[in-house]
Protein backbone atom coordinates (compact mmCIF):
# COMPACT_ATOMS: atom_id res chain seq x y z
CA UNK A 1 0.00 0.00 0.00
CA UNK A 2 1.27 3.55 -0.74
CA UNK A 3 2.39 3.40 -3.49
CA UNK A 4 0.36 6.69 -5.66
CA UNK A 5 2.89 7.35 -7.57
CA UNK A 6 2.09 3.77 -9.33
CA UNK A 7 -1.35 4.14 -9.16
CA UNK A 8 -1.24 7.46 -10.80
CA UNK A 9 0.76 5.63 -13.50
CA UNK A 10 -1.89 2.95 -14.09
CA UNK A 11 -5.02 5.42 -14.15
CA UNK A 12 -3.44 8.04 -16.67
CA UNK A 13 -3.22 5.12 -18.79
CA UNK A 14 -6.21 3.47 -18.33
CA UNK A 15 -7.47 7.40 -19.44
CA UNK A 16 -5.48 7.61 -22.34
CA UNK A 17 -7.19 4.04 -23.46
CA UNK A 18 -10.94 5.10 -22.73
CA UNK A 19 -10.33 8.65 -24.38
CA UNK A 20 -9.52 6.85 -27.72
CA UNK A 21 -12.25 4.53 -27.17
CA UNK A 22 -15.32 6.67 -25.76
CA UNK A 23 -16.49 9.81 -26.85
CA UNK A 24 -15.71 12.72 -24.72
CA UNK A 25 -19.02 13.20 -23.19
CA UNK A 26 -19.42 9.88 -22.12
CA UNK A 27 -19.60 9.53 -18.09
CA UNK A 28 -17.12 6.56 -17.95
CA UNK A 29 -14.69 9.25 -18.23
CA UNK A 30 -16.00 11.66 -16.27
CA UNK A 31 -15.03 9.03 -13.48
CA UNK A 32 -11.71 8.31 -14.60
CA UNK A 33 -10.53 12.47 -14.36
CA UNK A 34 -12.43 11.91 -11.31
CA UNK A 35 -10.43 9.07 -9.99
CA UNK A 36 -7.17 11.10 -10.61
Amino acid sequence: MGNYSKALEFYEKSLKIREKALPSNHPDLAQSYNNI
